[in-house]
């Protein structure tokens, strides 16, 4: 059966931040998948985290609001062009599209429930009165939030982002990536942002055709996820772990498990909203990526799911250990020997000789390793974490999501 003619099948969760729950704060990320006739659309957004943000959660609803009808407005353009005119309509229309009507959903929200005073009150305590005046001037930046999303249809794989978060596609192998590029203004706390003018020019994307249009997974994540790792390397991991888990278990018991990893990953990392959408291809392409978890197995608790595969590094490592000290053991005698002081001379009694303490194996695990997110047990640390119709915007080069104060260069900006 040819790749392009399997059907893509979608999962998705979003979790409230372990911060979030303590403090306080509702879930600001949204997500949605949904298929129809064939095209497989995925999107997931993050709203800021910064007081003028206010309104960020809607922002973020409305955000994949306007990413679905807009990728499925434009599904047939996609299936109907070359792959020059596919990369056209992902780097120009595309972005027109979502921005624009993003606005226009903004703007009637704002029209049936209009910024109060309690509002802007809450955003100079936090922020200071420069702060509120922006919100004044330009009240979609209540609603400040990033985009990830994706369109898959026959031949054809595209994939856009507006700010932070991660995009991976996973192949047959296991290999996971990152094909959309990178933005070198995502610096720290800072974030291009779908409330500033001029957005649709800050969106990033690429269309995939033929077979790299049809990898294993595709995964769209909030930055909460990323940031719950020690190291980008590991990120990658969970592409590979999720590809194992689908191919041992099967999509609906990821599924269900899929809620409690995310939030697992939360509190044992980030402490962010964690949001992740995944479209699933043929993922009995290939033999499973020599995870070892036996195909009838139980899938288990988030906290299993996360160790898996490390609990298999673990065996090895004291199986190793092991065979180091039934060496040892059998060679006690000889190693003794060359601890052996020499008698003092003089004396008919030997010298009391110090030992040096034998060193410990270096297992290559971190301490909490039990208690890492999926599949990269050793990387969980916790971590302190252009429409005609805008009006008149603020420019900032990038959005500080956590209400840090902004640099000379973002122009006082979100």
């Amino acid at each position: 059966m040819p790749a392009e003619s399997v059907a893509w099948r979608t999962l998705g969760a979003s979790v409230r931040g372990a911060s979030h729950v303590r403090d306080g704060l509702p879930n600001q990320d949204a997500q949605s998948c949904a298929t129809r006739g064939g095209v497989t659309v995925a999107a997931v957004a993050d709203g800021h985290g910064g007081a003028r943000h206010f309104r960020s959660a809607d922002g973020a609803r409305l955000a994949v609001q306007a990413a679905h009808e807009a990728l499925f407005a434009l599904a047939p353009a996609f299936a109907a062009a070359d792959p020059a005119a596919r990369a056209q309509l992902a780097a120009a229309e595309l972005p027109m599209r979502v921005v624009s009507r993003w606005v226009q959903l903004a703007q009637a929200d704002l029209a049936e429930r209009p910024i109060n005073a309690e509002e802007l009150a809450g955003v100079e305590a936090s922020e200071g009165g420069d702060a509120a005046a922006s919100v004044r001037a330009d009240p979609l930046l209540a609603y400040g939030a990033t985009l990830l999303a994706a369109l898959a249809l026959p031949g054809a794989l595209v994939l856009a982002q507006l700010g932070d978060g991660d995009m991976l596609v996973v192949d047959a192998d296991g290999n996971a990536a990152r094909p959309v590029p990178h933005d070198e203004r995502l610096r720290g706390s800072f974030t291009t942002s779908i409330c500033r003018a001029g957005a649709e020019g800050d969106f990033r994307s690429i269309v995939l055709c033929g077979n790299e249009a049809r990898p294993a997974l595709v995964l769209l994540s909030t930055d909460g996820y990323a940031n719950s790792f020690r190291a980008d390397t590991d990120y990658l991991k969970v592409g590979t772990d999720f590809l194992d888990l689908l191919r041992c278990h099967g999509l609906a018991a990821v599924e269900q498990q899929l809620s409690g990893i995310l939030e697992h990953a939360s509190t044992h990392g980030s402490g962010d909203d964690i949001t992740l959408a995944m479209l699933v291809g043929d993922v009995q392409a290939a033999s499973p990526t020599n995870s070892g978890l036996p195909a009838a197995a139980p899938l288990g608790p988030p906290n299993a799911v996360h160790t898996t595969l490390a609990r298999q590094r673990q065996v090895i490592v004291l199986l190793l250990v092991a065979l180091l000290a039934v060496v040892g053991w059998t060679q006690r005698q000889r190693l003794a020997a060359l601890w052996q002081p020499e008698p003092a001379r003089g004396s008919g009694v030997p010298e009391v000789m110090w030992t040096p303490e034998k060193p410990v194996a270096d297992t290559g695990l971190a301490p909490d390793s039990a208690a890492s997110p999926a599949g990269a047990a050793s990387a969980a640390v916790l971590v302190q974490p252009a429409s005609a119709s805008a009006g008149a915007r603020s420019d900032p080069q990038a959005t500080p999501k956590k209400g840090r104060a902004a640099s000379a260069n973002s122009n006082n900006g979100s």
